[in-house]
């Protein structure tokens, strides 16, 4: 009977104690930390992920560190990762004809992500969710307006494809391109290799 005691009068403190630690530790976050943290897509049960001109980047379940993956990571550890974050593909098709050779294809929610030999070799991303790049980008809320204005959006000169455009993310690094609709509403962000036909 004491030992029961004895434990539920401890147990109020050491609530406090992690209560206080978890205040502290918010607290000493940066304002980098915090956005970093806003960027990804859904923060909590489910891995987030974002976008990378060259890449994705993602944070596991529950925890706090975020991992970068370049392009030619192998697809199997990518796809487990989308799986946790997105569920199941809704679709998988592939590509004989591309021009950089075969190409697979698997569609979870709006973003496609695009697999060559067994590795990751780009994305593509459509409006209608809450996948954005790291810098905040997102078809359907971004604009081509706030593109050009922060990020040196263009239009493609030369460009069989209507619409297509190319933008320099924050930090820098490649150029990541997109469709724009003719009011100026980003349609879809790709990077890395895409099988367009132009």
């Amino acid at each position: 009977m004491k030992r029961f005691l004895l434990a539920v009068l401890l147990l109020p403190a050491a609530c406090n104690q992690q209560a206080d630690s978890r205040q502290a530790e918010e607290t000493a976050a940066s304002p980098e930390d915090r956005a970093a943290t806003e960027m990804h897509s859904e923060i909590g049960a489910k891995p987030s992920m974002a976008l990378l001109p060259d890449g994705l980047s993602y944070r596991v379940a529950g925890g706090t560190e975020t991992v970068q993956v370049s392009f030619g990571a192998p697809q199997e550890s990518i796809e487990r990762v989308a799986r946790e974050a997105f569920g199941e593909p809704r679709e998988r098709t592939s590509n004989e004809e591309c021009g950089a050779g075969p190409m697979e294809f698997a569609q979870y929610g709006p973003l496609q992500l695009n697999f060559q030999d067994g590795a990751l070799v780009g994305w593509f991303l459509q409006s209608g969710g809450k996948v954005a790049t790291v810098d905040g980008v997102q078809p359907g809320v971004t604009t081509f307006d706030d593109l050009a204005r922060d990020h040196e959006g263009r239009m493609a000169d030369g460009s069989t494809l209507e619409g297509e455009f190319s933008y320099q993310p924050l930090g820098g690094g490649e150029r990541v391109g997109g469709f724009v609709d003719r009011d100026g509403t980003i349609l879809s962000l790709n990077a890395g290799m895409n099988c367009f036909f132009r």
